[in-house]
C-alpha cells in the first residue's frame, strides 16, 4: 500500500536545482552566439540595458544606458546610483515581450521598485528581485511572464519583495528567499508556478508567502527546502498543488491557515532527517488526497476550530500516516469542533506517531497504532469522538491507547497486541 506514495515522494525534484541547468544553458547560448558572430558579423548582438536614472516610465529614453527602452533579446538591469526611493513604472507605452532577463537590484539605501499595472512584460530567462542588494516588484495588473523568478538570489544579506494585487504572474519555477530574505504578498491576481514554488530555498534562505486573496496554481509547493519557510493563508485565498505540498524538505517550514482553500495531491511534512514541518489549521479548508506527517524528520499537524479535513480511502496511498520512516516523528493534535475523516490512520508506521484528541471528531475505517516492527504509536483521547471501525493497538510495533474522556466507537473490532 505504501509503494506508490513512496515512489512519488522520492521522485520529488528540489527547489533551485534547475538553476544549474539554466546556467549551463545560458553558457551554451552564449557560445552559440559567439560562433554566430564569427560567421554572420552583420547580425545584431544582444545588449544589456541598464536603468540608472531617477524615477520614471519604462518607455522613457532618459533613464536607460542605451538612451532607449530595452528591445527584444536585451538583458535588463534596473539599479540606481542614489539614496532616494526610485520607482520605474511599466507604463501604457511600454513594450517588452521578448527580453532575455530582468534584474532589479541596488545596494544603496533607497528602495528600488518596478511597478506594473498593465500590459505584458515577458522574458525567456530569469527575473531576479534582489540579487546582492534589495529590490521590489509591485504588480496590480497586466501579465508578467518569466521562466524563473528568484527573490533574494545570490547574497545572504540580499532581500527581494514581490506584491501581487492583480493581474497574472506566469513563472513555472519560483524561489522566495533563495539565499537571502524573500517576501511574497498576494492579495489578488493569479500566480501560476506550474513546476515548483519554494519558500525558503537554500541554507540561510528565509522565505515568507502571505496570501489573503487571489489564486495560486502550482505543481510542487515546497515550504522550506533547506532554509526557513512560512506560508500564511487567509480570507479568500485559493491554492491548488497538483503534484504535492512539502512542508520542510529540509530546514524548518510552517503553514498557518486561518481561511481560504488548499488542495494538494500529497502532503508531506518533515521530509529529511533533521527537518521540522508544522501545519496550523484553524480556519478555511485543507484537502490533501494523502498526508504523511513526519516522513524521515519531524512533522506536527494542529487542527482546530471548525475545520474539516477529508482524506479518501485509496489503494496505494499513504492516506494519513504519522511517523513513516524509522527515526521519524509525526504528531497530530485534534481539538475544538474540528473534523478529520480518513480511509486509514497510521499512528507510527515505521517511525513514531502521536495522536492527541481533546475534541472534535476523528472518523476512519482502520486505525493502526504501532504498525510495523520497530515502530511506536500513542493515541490519547480526552475529548471528542473517535469512530474507527477496526482498531489495532500494537500491530507489529508498540501501541499505547490512553482514554480519559471522549467516546471511542469501534463497530468491527479492537485488537490489542495484534
Amino acid at each position: 500500500m505504501k509503494l506508490n506514495g513512496r515512489g512519488r515522494r522520492r521522485g520529488c525534484n528540489r527547489g533551485g536545482e534547475g538553476r544549474i541547468g539554466v546556467k549551463r544553458s545560458v553558457q551554451a547560448l552564449l557560445g552559440a552566439a559567439a560562433t554566430a558572430a564569427l560567421f554572420w558579423p552583420g547580425e545584431a548582438r544582444a545588449t544589456t540595458d541598464t536603468w540608472t536614472g531617477p524615477s520614471g516610465n519604462w518607455s522613457s529614453n532618459t533613464g536607460w544606458s542605451t538612451s532607449s527602452p530595452p528591445t527584444n533579446g536585451a538583458t535588463v538591469v534596473i539599479t540606481d546610483t542614489g539614496t532616494l526611493a526610485t520607482t520605474i513604472t511599466f507604463d501604457t507605452a511600454a513594450v517588452a515581450t521578448g527580453l532575455a532577463s530582468v534584474t532589479i537590484d541596488t545596494t544603496n539605501a533607497g528602495s528600488l521598485t518596478l511597478a506594473q499595472a498593465l500590459n505584458t512584460l515577458a522574458m525567456t530567462g530569469s527575473e531576479i528581485v534582489g540579487n546582492n542588494g534589495h529590490g521590489i516588484y509591485t504588480q496590480t495588473g497586466g501579465t508578467n511572464t518569466t521562466a524563473y523568478l528568484y527573490l533574494a538570489d545570490t547574497s545572504a544579506s540580499s532581500s527581494g519583495t514581490y506584491t501581487l494585487g492583480g493581474g497574472i504572474l506566469n513563472a513555472p519555477d519560483q524561489s522566495i528567499g533563495y539565499h537571502g530574505t524573500g517576501l511574497f504578498t498576494q492579495t489578488g491576481g493569479t500566480n501560476n508556478a506550474t513546476n515548483f514554488l519554494t519558500i525558503g530555498d537554500q541554507t540561510g534562505g528565509i522565505g515568507t508567502y502571505n496570501m489573503s486573496g487571489g489564486s495560486m496554481t502550482v505543481g510542487t509547493l515546497n515550504v522550506a527546502y533547506n532554509g526557513i519557510g512560512t506560508l500564511n493563508v487567509s480570507n479568500g485565498a485559493t491554492i491548488n498543488a497538483s503534484v504535492e505540498t512539502t512542508v520542510a524538505t529540509g530546514g524548518f517550514g510552517i503553514i498557518n491557515q486561518t481561511g481560504g482553500v488548499q488542495t494538494t495531491s500529497l502532503l508531506q511534512m518533515g521530509y529529511y532527517n533533521g527537518s521540522t514541518g508544522v501545519v496550523n489549521l484553524s480556519g478555511g479548508s485543507f484537502s490533501p488526497a494523502a498526508a504523511v506527517v513526519g516522513v524521515s524528520g519531524n512533522g506536527i499537524f494542529n487542527q482546530s476550530g471548525t475545520t474539516v479535513i477529508q482524506i479518501p480511502a485509496m489503494l496505494g496511498s499513504y492516506e494519513l500516516t504519522l511517523g513513516l520512516d524509522a527515526g521519524s516523528l509525526g504528531t497530530y493534535n485534534l481539538s475544538n469542533a474540528a473534523s478529520l475523516t480518513t480511509g486509514s490512520t497510521y499512528v507510527g508506521y515505521s517511525g513514531s506517531g502521536v495522536f492527541n484528541q481533546t475534541g472534535g471528531t476523528h472518523s476512519t475505517s482502520y486505525l493502526y497504532v504501532g504498525d510495523q516492527a520497530g515502530s511506536s504509536g500513542t493515541v490519547t483521547l480526552s475529548g471528542g469522538n473517535l469512530s474507527a471501525a477496526s482498531q489495532s493497538i500494537g500491530y507489529k510495533g508498540t501501541g499505547v491507547f490512553t482514554q480519559t474522556g471522549g467516546v471511542n466507537t469501534a463497530s468491527n473490532y479492537i485488537t490489542i497486541g495484534d
